[in-house]
């Protein structure tokens, strides 16, 4: 087993290098290494078939993108409304994508209505300001 030094030092490795080290490690010849490492690029796993509306991990539908300014995602309907994430019409392939809107539009959405709010203050009693 690895441990942080090691991985640390194999972050420099040549592919080469690394191949050899692990070999040694795991105390296996560099050709099963390269057996290894073909069959986990080539390893095929087919679909056969979706599940029920249940199990669903994306769903489409909601406030549509031509809506939305996308350099700061106010909408252009209602001034300083800010969408982010699901809300909006958007949806990607599994795999951690919708995800990564979620939190770039949640920042972009958020940055935004701060930089528009910067320094206003809605009254002179209201902390903080």
């Amino acid at each position: 087993m690895y441990r942080i030094q090691q991985i640390k030092m194999a972050i420099n490795h040549t592919e080469e290098e690394f191949r050899k080290e692990i070999a040694s490690e795991l105390k296996i010849s560099e050709d099963k290494i390269d057996s290894l490492i073909q069959n986990l690029i080539n390893f095929y796993l087919p679909i056969t078939g979706t599940q029920s509306w249940k199990y669903a991990q994306v769903t489409g539908g909601g406030v549509t993108v031509e809506e939305v300014n996308p350099e700061t995602m106010e909408s252009k309907i209602v001034p300083h409304l800010y969408f982010a994430g699901e809300i909006l019409d958007v949806d990607g392939d599994c795999g951690g994508y919708n995800l990564q809107w979620a939190w770039s539009s949640g920042y972009l959405a958020g940055k935004s209505a701060a930089d528009r709010w910067q320094g206003w203050c809605p009254s002179p009693s209201a902390i903080p300001c």
